[in-house]
């Protein structure tokens, strides 16, 4: 169990720093309606297959995430010079990486 929510936590963080590039890049609002949802959330709207990614993993696990705080870490993390997410059980933040 404990191997399962290490790679969910790095798969979290790796989302989280892709959606962050790709909404800075496209300038989109993570938190405005529809620019970011899970398959769940997709398939309630009729464009996504019918299964519960990735809200059904992070229930099983424990480990706290949902889609609305992945958007709100997105969100968080925007704007960033040079930095990378860090996710515990209770929530993820923006560290920033100090130039040497």
């Amino acid at each position: 169990m404990a191997a399962a929510k290490e790679v969910a936590k790095r798969t979290y963080e790796t989302a989280v720093e892709l959606f962050t590039m790709l909404c800075e890049k496209y300038s989109l609002d993570p938190l405005a309606d529809g620019v970011i949802i899970s398959h769940k959330e997709g398939c309630a709207r009729g464009i996504a297959s019918n299964h519960g990614d990735p809200e059904h993993l992070w229930t099983q696990l424990g480990m706290g995430y949902t889609m609305d705080g992945f958007r709100k870490t997105v969100k968080a993390a925007m704007g960033g010079a040079s930095s990378k997410i860090g996710c515990d059980n209770v929530g993820c933040k923006k560290i920033t990486i100090a130039p040497i």
